[in-house]
């Protein structure tokens, strides 16, 4: 693609959690503008639990999750 992009591409394939395998593709890219910053990403332990975790097959009835910041309900 060039000096400052890549094409990724993966194939997910695991037959005990999919019923067929599947492809990703997507571009990624260097930024490259002048003064570009990188900015800092603050990780919320186990945020994805209590965002997401109801949308899994069998939730965790057991976990409790309690994050600064994130409403319980």
């Amino acid at each position: 693609m060039g000096p400052d992009h890549l094409l990724y591409e993966a194939t997910i394939d695991d037959p005990n959690v999919f019923t067929q395998s599947w492809n990703i593709s997507l571009p990624l890219y260097r930024r490259v503008e002048e003064n570009v910053e990188l900015m800092e990403f603050k990780c919320v332990e186990f945020v994805e639990e209590k965002l997401y975790g109801h949308l899994r097959k069998d939730p965790a009835d057991d976990v409790e999750v309690n994050v600064v910041g994130v409403d319980p309900d």
